[in-house]
């Protein structure tokens, strides 16, 4: 019987990407892949001070998000910020940086057990697929090739951590309202956008 493992790497093979051949184009193209060059050095100068000035930006707006939520004892969700003749749209997803278990654990500690929630995800060993791919791929037979120290170690779990969702609505509720906004806002890290406008 054909192994389906076998068969998906002979797939991933013939998918792979050959050698680029070596043509040759008219000369007079040097000049736009000069320029080309020239604006892509140029694009990414650009960006860099766009990052400097957006962090700023995100910075002040932060502190203005944490000032009205603290005046309005709730979240206000996305605020116009407004600087002399410019503004901006201020934006609080509710989304939040990757922890890890210790950092969970922490925050639990804390703030309480609701401010995180736990995902595992479960995976297959890749040495033990490989060692039993034949014996995976013939399945529908109800193979009892495999040993039972080996079932046990079949399977592995992966785990993640995040803030629990919804949390940044819920921060002056009787649960947080005993804890300094500013501070609950910089160990949840919530993700933080900002959004132009266009105006003069």
């Amino acid at each position: 019987m054909a192994n389906l493992f076998d068969k998906s790497k002979e797939k991933a093979i013939s998918k792979k990407i050959d050698k680029h051949e070596v043509v040759e184009i008219a000369k007079k193209f040097e000049k736009d892949l000069s320029r080309m060059a020239e604006i892509d050095i140029k694009m990414a100068e650009l960006e860099a001070e766009k990052a400097t000035l957006d962090s700023v930006v995100r910075e002040a707006g932060k502190t203005a998000m944490i000032n009205l939520y603290n005046q309005k004892n709730a979240f206000p969700g996305s605020i116009k910020v407004v600087a002399g003749t410019r503004s901006f749209l201020f934006i609080t997803a509710d989304k939040y940086i990757k922890i890890d278990e210790i950092r969970a654990k922490e925050l639990s500690e804390m703030y309480g057990e609701e401010i995180v929630t736990e995902k595992t995800v479960f995976t297959l060993n890749p040495t033990l697929v490989e060692k039993y791919s034949q014996v995976l791929s013939d399945l529908i037979m109800n193979s009892k090739k495999i040993t039972d120290q080996d079932k046990e170690n079949l399977i592995e779990s992966n785990s993640s951590w995040t803030v629990a969702k919804g949390m940044i609505e819920k921060l002056r509720n009787t649960t947080f309202a005993k804890f300094n906004l500013t501070t609950l806002i910089e160990d949840l890290r919530p993700i933080f956008s900002v959004k132009a406008n266009k105006d003069i």
